[in-house]
């Protein structure tokens, strides 16, 4: 048990030293003269270990593997055996003639080797694959079988074995197993096992070649009467028997990527079919030229023809077949099965191009939410989906109508010879019915909505792009409508889009020269009734354009990408700002500041945060980042680890508008937030339905042990009740309009003193 871990290191170790001393005792020794006895002995030494190290390789073979190496090791056992029986022969003085029953282990080396090579796991290939590989070795040999007829003793063997039957078959064994040999080598190489490491199928390939080229030796040699024993030659049998036990001995890498590793020799496999052409009639004519064409030549240049012909057959259906698959890659989606872009525009021209002109609809259909489908489900889950949706849309359809996948979550229909512009619209709203049902995903319910664009031709487009653009366009609008809904192309969409070109110019051009401003507006603790913070506010009035509203800013920047830049403008004013107050006002006030959720994703958010709070020496205590519920809920194991790396700087986050959106208790739980945002929603509707609703999420803030801030208090009643309920801090314009921040300075010179405001 103790050697039982140095077991591959031993017997690779006595297994080497030995072969060495049978190769100086063939070289230096044998011509000596000395006793034949010690040759055998380290000969068949070698070969007992060889099947000591093959017998070990096999046992701890991974299970799909074990059968091959158990074939190969016999095969090492089989030679091995027919040394044993020779060497018997010889040393007790018994006549060795040819064949003799040693020849018999031999000749069973050659069909073990071949039967692992087959053994061995290898990809999968469809029936015209595997005929066609056979086929490839088949021509391979018979080239192989023209070449040693007429470059070996062959033909003087066969005519020296006489007439019995036994000792024909058993002489024409050997060249027909180098046959055999030679296909399990061309086997190995073309198509290579997907469990076998490269360096196990070196040993193996060079090793079965060492063995061919000594038995081609040897029956050229046994034809023309002149092999002796113990000479240079019988090395090449044992080197071959010796590397595949080390092929074995080799420790596989376990669950390593075999795609990168493995022995691939693709364009030897697809030459190899003309190859033995050029082979075959090489053959064939230095036969002729030598004047030794016979029945043989015939033979194998007829079988190498009829081959050749069924092989290039298939190579023709293979290559048709390759040629049909690109065609049809070219014109479908590969996951779906539904056309692609070109084809729609394809069919949806000759549409427009018909006379007289036909009605015929578009529709741009967006799947809403299919991000969250991937995170929650990943990509396999959410391909499984798009399917469904790709078989629910052509139901919806007529045959002549045509269903299109133009890009990710997003398709397009086309709707030929409409009877009236109004019928698309009608499929549009049966679209949205039909993908409003859940979609199974494994043993979960999928819930999607869509949003539809239409568009109708030639009425809001006489150009196929230009229609399923307009189609685009007004399923942008029904998105900004708030999605599961259809909205027909006008005109004033394209002025919307010319509109949102001009005002990014305009947007980019106040990031630069520093022409947007902040509105701050105070958080009062209900408690001291002091000022402890400001909620900074954007505001943008140009030159131009005069006063621009704030979510006109925001729709803008998150079309055009603006959104990160603008976010880091916000960040450095409100943080400089809160720098200035706490020096000259209260050294514990802080800024709450709106964070959108493609600034929260953002990389390198969290280092930004951090840079612009040392670049102005303020303590991270005086910044709050208010996050919406929506944002967070996009990935929340993300959002967790963003929130906790701002936590550890010493940032506060609130979660803004609490309660209009999942407001889950299992994601609050995930959730780390230091603040609750009670939305104005629910204050202004206490007068009518009673402060129920804030009063639970007051109480619930209160056992999390976060801060609760009421958003739009305007009356004080409102004031009087959330203080009673305990609500810590309040922002409303009873409190305190937005200001600009020289006004805010002046007005609040004394931050304890809350100044009610008087237009409240």
């Amino acid at each position: 048990m103790v050697l039982r871990p140095f077991l591959p290191l031993v017997s690779r170790t006595a297994l080497s030293l030995v072969t060495l001393a049978s190769v100086l005792t063939v070289l230096i020794v044998s011509p000596l003269r000395l006793p034949s006895v010690l040759l055998y002995a380290l000969y068949l030494a070698s070969c007992l270990l060889s099947c000591f190290v093959m017998y070990r390789a096999a046992a701890r073979a991974p299970r799909p593997s074990k059968r091959g190496w158990l074939a190969v090791g016999s095969a090492v056992a089989s030679f091995t055996a027919g040394e044993f029986l020779y060497a018997c022969l010889d040393l007790t003085g018994f006549a060795t003639p040819f064949p003799s029953v040693a020849d018999v282990f031999y000749l069973a080396f050659v069909p073990l080797i071949a039967l692992g090579v087959g053994l061995f796991p290898h990809r999968t290939h469809g029936p015209r694959e595997r005929v066609a590989f056979l086929l490839d070795l088949l021509l391979a040999v018979s080239v192989a079988t023209g070449i040693l007829w007429h470059t070996t003793g062959l033909p003087v063997l066969v005519a020296g074995l006489g007439a019995r039957p036994l000792d024909l078959a058993l002489g024409l064994a050997y060249p027909a197993s180098d046959l055999l040999l030679l296909g399990a080598l061309f086997a190995l190489v073309l198509r290579p096992s997907s469990r076998l490491e490269q360096s196990q199928l070196i040993l193996l390939g060079v090793g079965m070649t060492s063995y061919l080229l000594t038995d081609l030796r040897y029956v050229e040699l046994l034809g023309r009467g002149t092999y002796a024993p113990w000479t240079p030659l019988d090395l090449g049998w044992l080197w071959g028997v010796v590397l595949l036990a080390l092929a074995g001995q080799v420790t596989p890498a376990g669950a390593r990527e075999r795609g990168e590793r493995r022995l691939h020799v693709p364009a030897v496999g697809r030459i190899l079919p003309y190859a033995a052409l050029t082979l075959g009639y090489v053959v064939f004519v230095v036969a002729r030229g030598a004047q030794v064409m016979g029945r043989v030549d015939e033979v194998v240049l007829g079988t190498i023809t009829m081959l050749l012909f069924v092989r290039l057959v298939l190579a023709v259906q293979e290559q048709q077949k390759v040629a049909d698959e690109l065609r049809r890659r070219e014109r479908h989606d590969e996951l779906t099965g539904l056309a692609n872009r070109p084809v729609l525009v394809s069919r949806l021209t000759r549409a427009l191009l018909r006379r007289p002109p036909q009605v015929a609809g578009v529709l741009y259909v967006d799947l809403d939410r299919m991000r969250h489908v991937n995170d929650w489900h990943g990509h396999a889950g959410g391909d499984e989906v798009l399917r469904e949706i790709a078989a629910r849309l052509t139901s919806l359809v007529r045959a002549d109508d045509l269903v299109a996948r133009v890009e990710g979550d997003e398709f397009v229909v086309m709707l030929d010879r409409l009877e009236h512009p109004g019928q698309a619209a009608g499929v549009a709203r049966r679209v949205l019915e039909r993908l409003a049902q859940p979609v199974k995903v494994g043993d979960e319910s999928v819930y999607l909505t869509a949003s539809v664009g239409i568009a109708v031709c030639p009425r809001d487009a006489g150009d196929a792009e230009l229609a399923v653009h307009h189609a685009y366009l007004a399923m942008t609008d029904a998105k900004g409508r708030g999605r599961n809904t259809c909205t027909e192309f006008g005109p004033h969409l394209v002025d919307s889009v010319v509109e949102s070109g001009r005002l990014e110019g305009f947007l980019r051009n106040a990031l630069e020269r520093d022409e947007l401003d902040l509105h701050y507006q105070p958080l009062v603790d209900l408690g001291s009734e002091r000022v402890v913070g400001f909620e900074a506010l954007l505001r943008w009035t140009s030159p131009t354009l005069g006063v621009v509203p704030p979510l006109t800013i925001v729709d803008v920047a998150e079309e055009r990408g603006l959104t990160v830049a603008l976010g880091t403008w916000v960040l450095r004013r409100a943080v400089g700002r809160v720098a200035r107050w706490r020096r000259l006002m209260d050294p514990a006030m802080y800024v709450s500041v709106n964070v959108s959720s493609t600034q929260f994703e953002d990389p390198g958010f969290v280092g930004t945060v951090e840079e612009v709070l040392g670049t102005y020496g303020v303590d991270a205590g005086a910044l709050c980042l208010e996050l919406t519920e929506r944002s967070l809920m996009r990935d929340v194991r993300a959002s967790r680890v963003r929130i906790e790396a701002l936590r550890a700087l010493g940032v506060r986050v609130a979660l803004d508008d609490f309660g209009t959106g999942y407001s889950s208790l299992s994601y609050l739980r995930q959730l780390p937030v230091d603040v609750l945002k009670i939305d104005q929603s629910f204050v202004r509707a206490m007068e009518e339905d009673g402060p129920k609703f804030v009063r639970a999420i007051t109480r619930l803030g209160l056992d999390l042990e976060v801060t609760v801030v009421a958003e739009g208090i305007e009356t004080a009643a409102q004031l009087d009740t959330l203080a009673s309920m305990g609500c810590h801090v309040g922002q409303g314009y009873l409190l305190g309009r937005p200001m600009t921040a020289p006004d805010l300075e002046v007005r609040f010179e004394r931050p304890q003193d809350v100044l009610l405001d008087d237009e409240g």
